[in-house]
């Protein structure tokens, strides 16, 4: 009996061992790290890319006046007043360098004014009503939110650094570097736009001549330019907003 009983516990023993070993084993699993497959298949996180940055589009309009028709019309700023009406917005913009010699000449370097999207379409039309005009060149820029722009024009610069807002209105940066008029003008200044909205800037004196004049090598006196500056943001995933 003593002997059976011996051989029934060594059975039990023996019988364990197995059930032991699968429990090691289990154990070991939970421990190991995960193999490149479990990695692969594993639910992973994954982190939003970044969206890319907007940029902002920049349509000019360079125009030169060459002469004013209109009595009532003799500076950049008046003749604003004459095609806008009430509508006009000036903002005048001095160098501070020279703000006394201005203030003494009455000489008014930029003037700087929203046009109406009512008024847009006619603008250029409703100008040669009152002034002589050439149209100099038609520039078209991207540029990146809170990068620089440059439009380069003989004796004149004009600088532009758009900043986006979160709800896609534009704070633009402007400066302006002349020195056709034989004193060198720095003025600078911003204003806040409507996304596809519009401004004007008028009273840089420059050097633009036209292709013609500058094929025949005709020598070209300071004239009084006006540049007008759409904005648009422009987004890489959907293009341009919808305007």
């Amino acid at each position: 009996m003593r002997r059976f009983s011996c051989w029934m516990v060594m059975a039990g023993l023996l019988w364990g061992i197995p059930a032991l070993g699968e429990v090691a084993r289990a154990a070991e699993d939970q421990t190991a790290p995960p193999t490149r497959s479990q990695q692969s298949t594993g639910a992973t996180p994954v982190r939003p890319k970044a969206p890319p940055a907007p940029q902002v589009l920049i349509e000019a309009v360079i125009l030169r006046l060459d002469s004013y028709q209109a009595p009532a019309v003799t500076s950049p700023a008046s003749l604003l007043k004459q095609v806008l009406g009430a509508k006009a917005s000036l903002k005048v913009l001095t160098d501070a360098a020279n703000a006394q010699a201005d203030a003494e000449t009455h000489h008014v370097q930029l003037v700087l004014s929203f046009i109406p999207d009512s008024v847009v379409a006619s603008f250029d039309r409703d100008i040669e009503k009152v002034a002589m005009m050439t149209t100099i060149a038609r520039p078209r820029m991207l540029i990146l939110d809170k990068q620089r722009g440059e439009i380069h024009l003989t004796g004149t610069q004009l600088r532009l650094r758009p900043f986006v807002t979160t709800g896609n209105a534009i704070r633009l940066e402007l400066g302006v570097e002349s020195q056709a008029a034989g004193t060198p003008r720095s003025l600078s200044s911003d204003v806040i736009m409507p996304d596809g909205s519009t401004i004007v800037l008028g009273g840089i004196r420059g050097v633009a001549p036209s292709a013609e004049e500058a094929r025949s090598d005709q020598a070209t006196p300071p004239k009084d330019l006006m540049i007008t500056v759409k904005a648009r943001v422009w987004r890489p995933e959907g293009s341009l907003r919808a305007q």
